[in-house]
């Protein structure tokens, strides 16, 4: 699975076959990673200024806190000021009329440094996907229905008149169905 994290067994045997002098393409092939998985993890250990013995005698959440988490950069400034903006952009959407483009027009006209309207719709996108979250759930046809509904008890709470009635009696035709 691309950009997940390894074992820290796996990540123990990279640095003490690199600490043994072993090149970083016949690390690859002993541990069964690629070359760049095990040059990222490399790179990290050298950048991060210990010898191989203080790292191995860290504990897996203290070596998993050292090279598991990916450092991102902070977003800069006109990422954050967008970003703030997206839960009232949210609700303006919802109204007749208002498009992302006239929302990113007036985000410009505030912020004339801006992303531009691709960056804008990309992250927003993102932010919408982030927030509201869908799932999909399989169904195969005459199965259970994924969730059972109470079709009859929902009938009853919202018309609780129809529980009053008894019983329908049916007439030949050209005639009205009467209740008794």
């Amino acid at each position: 699975m691309a950009n997940s994290t390894i074992s820290m067994n796996k990540i123990r045997q990279i640095l003490r076959l690199f600490d043994q002098g072993r090149s970083k393409q016949s690390i690859a092939v002993q541990t069964g990673v690629s070359r760049n998985t095990a040059k990222k993890y490399l790179s990290a250990f050298i950048s991060s200024g210990f010898s191989y013995e203080e790292v191995n005698l860290l504990g897996d959440r203290e070596l998993e806190d050292l090279f598991g988490k990916s450092n991102e950069p902070q977003p800069d400034s006109r990422l954050q000021a967008l970003q703030k903006r997206f839960p009232q952009m949210d609700k303006e959407l919802k109204r007749t009329g208002v498009t992302r483009k006239i929302l990113w027009e007036s985000h410009l006209k505030d912020h004339p440094d801006g992303l531009q309207y691709t960056q804008f719709c990309f992250y927003y996108n993102q932010w919408k996907a982030r927030v509201n979250p869908v799932m999909h759930i399989d169904h195969k046809a005459g199965d259970k229905p994924p969730c059972s509904i109470d079709l009859v008890k929902i009938l009853v709470t919202k018309h609780p008149d129809i529980t009053k009635k008894k019983s329908t009696q049916i007439k030949p035709a050209g005639r009205k169905l009467e209740y008794k």
